[in-house]
This record gives C-alpha cells, sequence and structure tokens, in this order.
C-alpha cells in the first residue's frame, strides 16, 4: 500500500483481512479510508453499503449503490465487469431489496446471479436469504388471513362408548 498507494485493491485486501480477524474497528476505518481516497472503486462502494446493511440503514444504500441498484447504471461509462464485481453487486442488491420488503425485485437479480454462478457461494447465500423472505412473506399473509377470519367457538361431542356392535343389515 505504501508503494502503490493508489490502488484500491491492496487497501481492499487489508480489508478482507481485518475481516477475517473480526477487526470492525480496523474494518470501518479502512472502509472509510477507500471510499475517500478511491470513491468510485466498486468494491469500496459495496462495502460501504454492505456496512449500512448490517446498520439496517437502508435508505443509504441507494444513495451508494444509485437508485436504480443496476451495475450498468452505477458505471454508464463500462461496458465490461469482471464475474466477482457483478456477482459482489447483485448479492448486495438482493439484501437491499430483501430489507426493503421489494421480493419481486430481489427475485429478478437472484435469477441473473444462479445463471451466472449456480454453485456459488454468494449464490447459495442469496439464495438461502431469499428463501428466508419468501417464507417471512408468507408468514405474514398467513397471519394477516387469520386475522381477517371468524372463528365460532363450538362444543366439543361428547363420546359414547358402545358396549354392543351395530347392526349393520337392516331388512328394508
Amino acid at each position: 500500500i505504501d508503494k502503490y498507494p493508489d490502488n484500491p485493491h491492496l487497501k481492499n485486501y487489508l480489508l478482507v483481512l481485518y475481516g477475517q480477524l473480526n477487526d470492525t474497528q480496523k474494518i470501518t476505518e479502512v472502509n472509510k479510508w477507500i471510499s475517500i481516497e478511491h470513491p468510485n472503486y466498486l468494491f469500496g462502494k459495496l462495502n460501504m453499503a454492505n456496512e449500512h446493511y448490517l446498520k439496517q440503514e437502508y435508505d443509504k444504500m441507494p444513495e451508494i449503490l444509485g437508485p436504480e441498484m443496476e451495475l450498468k447504471q452505477l458505471y454508464p461509462d463500462r461496458d465490461t465487469f469482471h464475474i466477482v464485481e457483478v456477482l459482489s453487486f447483485l448479492k448486495c442488491a438482493i439484501l437491499y431489496f430483501i430489507a426493503i420488503g421489494d421480493i419481486d425485485q430481489a427475485e429478478i437479480r437472484f435469477e441473473i446471479m444462479d445463471e451466472l454462478d449456480p454453485d456459488g457461494d454468494d449464490t447459495e447465500f442469496a439464495f438461502l436469504e431469499l428463501y428466508a423472505a419468501r417464507m417471512k412473506t408468507m408468514q405474514n399473509r398467513y397471519e394477516e388471513d387469520q386475522n381477517g377470519k371468524i372463528f365460532v367457538d363450538t362444543k366439543p361431542q361428547e363420546i359414547t362408548s358402545i358396549s354392543q356392535a351395530p347392526n349393520f343389515h337392516h331388512q328394508e
């Protein structure tokens, strides 16, 4: 980093190292350092957006990643992106849309992610988050349906014991 201070990738590697060491204070410091010195660096933006996600500051994520949550809208001058950039951006966008309750937009981005890297760790992570969000949505719908129903209290029927077998053959 001292030798190549204009290279944001090296600073991002440092951030990843602090992540492996679970040093959240250093992660935050390096993340701010990257975003100040390299404001257009995608992984710096993704790191900041993920930090806001973890703090449940979902409204700040589109300020960083763009209101469309589209990689091409964020970088209109670029035509080529590395697959890791695309997958990381999609994962962050999926988390954002799940957080704000827009499961349909999360599904659209997950389909792209699944097509690009169906067996990847990020794809599996996004799938599990999306699955949990779907389940929560279904649970909320079920509870809303239950709240709108009218229930009638009934008395349980008495069970009587039969001492003799019934006659199933009737002459009529």
